[in-house]
């Protein structure tokens, strides 16, 4: 009984489970690792999906691939360019940018680079407060020319916002580095979202109002 529940569970990719490849999903799967960029584009050249996520064994502990972060996983330039020829969604393009956002290696800082030039930003469907040694990745998309300023079309926030939207559930201190270094480098604080709130409304919120007033003071 248990394991015809588990079949179940597999067979439909549902609740919490990735749906097991198709056929057509593990040669794509199987082109992108071995860095085949002419079977690449002949999918993408037709494709209606650009992204998918699914599991090739069928092993419930295994994670599921995905296409978008297996090109990135590859550490091949070719591939990535030859993805980027094609319309993919902005929303894959923004997940694509966090995933390889704290990357140190020169592959890295030229994935950056191509996805910010097809217009990606840090900007997730699903933002999470990301506080661990992020402000040294800040810092390499400042010496970018990255916007911190940009207002997300989702939401209205620009990114303090998001992260003044961060609960003290996570560490007090790495959050305030994060506030520190965007109140240093001078991105504003009065911008309103579509519900008509600045970061100062959005911290009192979210209870970090005391951190992002340090943060502002330390300017001073």
């Amino acid at each position: 009984m248990v394991y015809s529940a588990l079949a179940a569970v597999l067979a439909c990719g549902c609740d919490g489970f990735v749906r097991p490849c198709e056929s057509l999903g593990s040669e794509l799967l199987s082109a992108a690792a071995s860095k085949d960029t002419i079977a690449l584009a002949e999918h993408l050249a037709s494709a209606e999906t650009y992204d998918f996520h699914c599991r090739e064994h069928n092993d419930p502990l295994r994670d599921g691939d995905r296409l978008s972060r297996l090109i990135l996983n590859t550490e091949n330039m070719p591939l990535l360019r030859t993805y980027l020829r094609y319309p993919i969604p902005v929303d894959i393009k923004n997940d694509m940018l966090w995933s390889i956002s704290g990357h140190k290696k020169p592959e890295g800082l030229l994935a950056i680079k191509m996805l910010l030039a097809k217009n990606a930003h840090l900007d997730h469907p699903e933002h999470r407060c990301h506080l661990l040694d992020t402000v040294d990745t800040f810092m390499k998309f400042d010496s970018l020319g990255y916007d911190f300023d940009r207002v997300s079309d989702r939401t209205g926030n620009n990114i303090l916002m998001d992260y003044c939207s961060c609960s003290l559930d996570f560490q007090r201190d790495d959050l305030g580095k994060v506030l520190r270094y965007f109140v240093s480098v001078g991105v504003r604080t009065d911008i309103k979202n579509q519900q008509g709130e600045t970061a100062t409304d959005i911290a009192e919120r979210s209870g970090v109002i005391e951190v992002l007033r340090e943060a502002e003071r330390g300017r001073k």
